[in-house]
C-alpha cells in the first residue's frame, strides 16, 4: 500500500520506482528514467505504524542519498554504521516537508528539486543545482524538546505562582504533561 504525504510545499505525485522496500536493510536506489522533478516526490515505501513525525519536530533516522543525474551516493547514515538524530527545523526544506507525516518503522523516498534543497547551481554548496534522492527509516519521533521544556517552565512557574497568590501551593499536585517527551 502506498500513501502520499502533502506537507507543506508542492508535491508532485509523480513516482519513481527505484529504491528496494526492504525496511531495516539498506536500500538499492537505481538510476530514475526521464526527468528531474520540478517538485517534492514523496513516496512510502513501507508505511509505519508507529508514531508520526510533525513539523518541526526531532527525529530518528537512517538514510542514504544520492544524485539523480548521477545515482553517486553522496551521504548515508548506513555506511558510517549509526543512526542519527536530529531536528528537522534547519534542514533543507525538502527534509521539512517530507518528513513529517512519516510514522516510524517506514521508509520514505523523497527526491529533491534544487529548489527545496541546496538552491540552483552556482550557490555555493557543491550539491546546488542537483535533484537529490533521499531513502529515509524512521526509527523515532519526539516533538522539539526545547520548546516543550519552555512552555512547561513558563506554564509550572505561572502554576505556581497562582497556587501561592490562591493560598493552594501545599495542596496541588504537579502534573506530569511537561514530563520529558521520550522517544516513541
Amino acid at each position: 500500500m502506498m500513501s502520499w504525504s502533502f506537507a507543506m510545499g508542492s508535491v508532485c505525485p509523480t513516482t519513481v520506482d527505484t529504491v528496494t522496500s526492504t525496511s531495516g536493510q539498506k536500500p538499492e536506489i537505481e538510476f530514475p528514467d526521464g526527468p528531474p522533478p520540478t517538485e517534492l516526490v514523496i513516496k512510502d515505501l513501507v508505511v509505519g505504524e508507529g508514531a508520526e513525525a510533525v513539523p518541526g519536530g526531532t527525529v530518528e533516522v537512517h538514510y542514504v542519498g544520492v544524485e539523480f543525474d548521477t545515482g553517486e551516493e553522496f551521504d548515508s547514515s548506513w555506511a558510517r554504521n549509526e543512526s542519527i538524530e536530529f531536528p528537522l527545523r534547519g534542514l533543507i526544506q525538502g527534509w521539512q516537508d517530507g518528513i513529517p507525516g512519516m510514522k516510524v518503522g517506514g521508509r520514505r523516498q523523497l527526491v529533491i528539486p534544487p529548489a527545496q534543497a541546496y538552491g540552483p547551481a552556482g550557490g555555493g554548496h557543491r550539491r546546488s543545482g542537483k535533484t537529490l534522492i533521499f531513502v529515509i527509516d524512521l526509527l523515532g519521533t519526539r516533538e522539539h524538546v526545547a520548546e516543550t521544556e519552555l512552555m512547561c517552565d513558563v506554564s509550572a512557574k505561572s502554576r505556581a505562582e497562582a497556587q501561592v497568590r490562591a493560598g493552594t501551593a501545599a495542596r496541588s499536585t504537579p502534573s506530569n504533561r511537561c514530563g520529558s517527551v521520550p522517544w516513541q
